[in-house]
């Protein structure tokens, strides 16, 4: 009885050992898969980024290893985490500099003039001559006999008014958002090609499924198009 039921329990265990096995090798590259459906739908965060960055060795072909990393990448950037983009994903990605120019964009700041307006520090915004003593124009000024005399001031020449905005009272700076070049990284940008990509990935695994479909013997490791 008891080697009856010990031969019948192997061949269950081995059955099962087998599926499970056969499962985890079917379900590799589809963690990949699904940690991206699920990133499709939802922001950048850190946590959703670890998951599939964690899964990327898991990826079937090349073409989806570098899309998803990509996505990765915008997504660190969209949150500011420059400096784990430059550590964990800059040195595996192929054409950087292409794909880091795709989110600088006109900066929204000066809307790419490379400087903006602001109040002017020689005045405080009020327009007028800032010279002590000068009081539009005129210089009232004490002399030795106790007597005050009245002259042009040598500031403003007489005009009364800044001599660096010529009362505009405003000045014009360098842009600080852009450094005075014009162009700015787009957080709007960076999440725009993280979702793209994600797609792009996401695109290369139904061209697998349907690969597949059209041809059996299609193998894991041939790029598709």
């Amino acid at each position: 009885m008891k080697t009856s039921v010990k031969c019948g329990f192997q061949p269950l265990v081995v059955f099962v050992v087998f599926l499970m096995m056969g499962s985890e090798a079917r379900s590799a590259d589809s963690v990949l898969e699904s940690t991206l459906l699920r990133a499709k739908n939802e922001k950048p965060s850190v946590r959703v980024l670890g998951e599939i960055f964690s899964v990327l060795t898991n990826a079937p072909t090349a073409a989806i290893r570098d899309e998803a990393l990509k996505a990765c990448g915008a997504g660190l950037l969209y949150l500011g985490k420059a400096d784990y983009y430059e550590r964990k994903i800059l040195p595996s990605m192929k054409d950087s500099e292409k794909f880091e120019t795709s989110m600088i964009k006109t900066c929204g700041i000066c809307n790419g003039t490379k400087h903006v307006m602001k109040e002017c520090l020689a005045c405080k915004g009020l327009g007028k001559c800032s010279a002590f003593r000068c009081d539009n124009g005129i210089m009232h000024s004490p002399s030795f006999n106790g007597k005050v005399e009245d002259h042009p001031c040598s500031k403003c020449l007489g005009t009364g008014i800044c001599d660096q905005c010529k009362s505009t009272r405003q000045m014009e700076v360098s842009c600080n958002a852009c450094r005075g070049k014009g162009m700015a990284f787009s957080p709007d940008a960076a999440l725009a090609v993280y979702r793209a990509q994600i797609g792009r990935s996401l695109k290369l695994f139904l061209d697998i499924s349907a690969a597949k479909t059209k041809d059996p013997n299609w193998g894991a490791t041939e790029e598709v198009k």
